[in-house]
């Protein structure tokens, strides 16, 4: 008994404590990392640590908003406590997160759906008060994630209808469902799977950093502090002439 115990002794905190612990510092690693950039470029940001290190899919509120010369930017920070997980977003209110796990060789997923309600970014007036720069809400993983897709096509509501009913069984109130192509790069370091089962009338797109997905611009945090705060910022730029030019076709 006593080596059993310490079998699962040793194998929760290998597989959830570890993990989550560097999560946690990779995660405060980023928060230094951007407000020493923002302190550097004189950049106002508004923050809390704690909400920022224990973030939440399901909280509505923002946990950073930063104050650039050219934007503010209303930051979402989706983090994750474990190993780098699969997205999937049926619709802005609706994310499904799978993780990959090999039973017996053959791949399987587990898939927790989350329904969240609409991120308010509309917070960022109650920190800086008024002003004439263009707020650009962010989707942020931080640290990274394993991947992204969206879906979309005809009948959404089939994929919904396969999981539920086709090669899936429930633990612990978790979906399970089985892979057909599970592809195993033996160099690459991780597991590379289809996130979506092809089924009629559905299509899964790849969400890259820099795409948009219910009018918030998805990012991991890297390429964030890379391609916004370190950069000239085409994008603001893209948003202000977007932003003009539905101004003057109304006029």
């Amino acid at each position: 008994m006593k080596l059993l115990a310490y079998f699962i002794s040793a194998y929760i905190f290998i597989a959830y404590i570890i993990p989550f612990i560097t999560t946690l510092f990779k995660k405060l690693f980023y928060f230094i990392k951007i407000k020493n950039i923002c302190k550097k470029c004189n950049y106002k940001i508004i923050s809390s640590i704690l909400k920022w290190l224990f973030s939440s899919v399901r909280n509505e509120i923002p946990e950073m908003f930063i104050k650039t010369e050219k934007a503010v930017y209303s930051i979402k920070n989706y983090g994750f406590y474990k190993k780098p997980n699969y997205y999937v977003f049926h619709d802005k209110n609706n994310i499904e997160i799978q993780i990959i796990r090999r039973i017996y060789w053959i791949g399987y997923v587990i898939i927790k759906n989350i329904k969240i309600r609409n991120v308010n970014y509309d917070n960022a007036n109650k920190y800086f008060g008024e002003h004439n720069l263009p707020v650009i809400d962010i989707m942020l993983f931080c640290p990274k994630c394993a991947g992204a897709v969206k879906l979309q096509g005809d009948s959404i509501a089939s994929y919904v209808n396969y999981v539920n009913t086709q090669n899936a069984f429930k633990i612990f109130g978790k979906i399970i469902l089985k892979i057909r192509h599970l592809l195993v790069n033996p160099y690459s370091g991780f597991t590379k799977y289809e996130p979506v089962p092809k089924i009629k009338g559905v299509e899964s797109v790849e969400l890259s950093n820099g795409d948009m997905f219910g009018g918030a611009y998805i990012y991991n945090a890297k390429s964030f502090i890379n391609r916004r705060l370190l950069s000239s910022d085409e994008l603001v730029d893209n948003v202000i002439e977007e932003s003009m030019k539905k101004f003057i076709n109304r006029n």
